[in-house]
């Protein structure tokens, strides 16, 4: 895990489509919860 934060840490746009692609995923799959989680992983 950690080499993959640093790989993100270096490149930010990529982290951001990332993030964007995840939270799709988590409104597509639960609409209620995708709150929750993100907040978790932020």
């Amino acid at each position: 895990m950690d080499r993959i934060q640093k790989r993100f840490a270096l490149s930010p746009r990529l982290f951001s489509k990332a993030t964007e692609m995840i939270s799709r995923v988590f409104k597509s799959v639960s609409p209620g919860n995708n709150v929750e989680i993100l907040s978790l992983c932020l």
